[in-house]
């Protein structure tokens, strides 16, 4: 088993994007991660990662790699003993305030992104278009998700 490393960007990328999608509304429904999974396969593929080394990309990849994602959320202590997913919606409907700690690791993986050496205004964009899609995807696009979008293009997209 892979573990989530922060040098990486894929894994960065792929923690800001499901980071977003349930904390903005506090759901991570089906259609979001099915934006998502698309997102993180073009993210696999461009960056040549075989996370289980059998030749192929394809989706056990993105299992791997969304099971990565799924345990660093949950080294987070999440109140009343739920998981991240319990949490932000596959088995309950409350929305809930999330520790400092989680919003900070989603900053940071935006700081990791941009950062990263291999990071370039094409993957900014990309990226940014990728969370208006995800936040597009449910159906409904609140002021909250707008908020996010905002800030992340901020950090990610140059001025043109």
């Amino acid at each position: 088993m892979i573990f989530f490393d922060r040098n990486n960007i894929v894994h960065n990328c792929v923690l800001l994007l499901i980071g977003f999608a349930g904390v903005t509304d506090g759901k991570l429904s089906k259609r979001e991660i099915k934006e998502i999974k698309i997102i993180t396969m073009e993210l696999l593929e461009k960056f040549n990662m075989d996370l289980n080394q059998d030749g192929e990309i394809d989706e056990e990849d993105f299992d791997e790699l969304f099971e990565i994602i799924q345990k660093q959320m949950e080294s987070f202590h999440f109140s009343n003993s739920k998981s991240f997913l319990e949490r932000i919606g596959f088995s309950s409907s409350t929305k809930e305030e999330y520790p400092i700690e989680f919003v900070r690791e989603v900053s940071y993986a935006i700081t990791q992104i941009k950062l990263h050496p291999s990071f370039n205004d094409d993957l900014g964009i990309q990226l940014v278009d990728g969370l208006n899609t995800i936040a597009h995807s449910d159906g409904k696009f609140d002021n909250e998700e707008s908020r996010w979008i905002r800030i992340i293009k901020e950090e990610l997209v140059l001025p043109f």
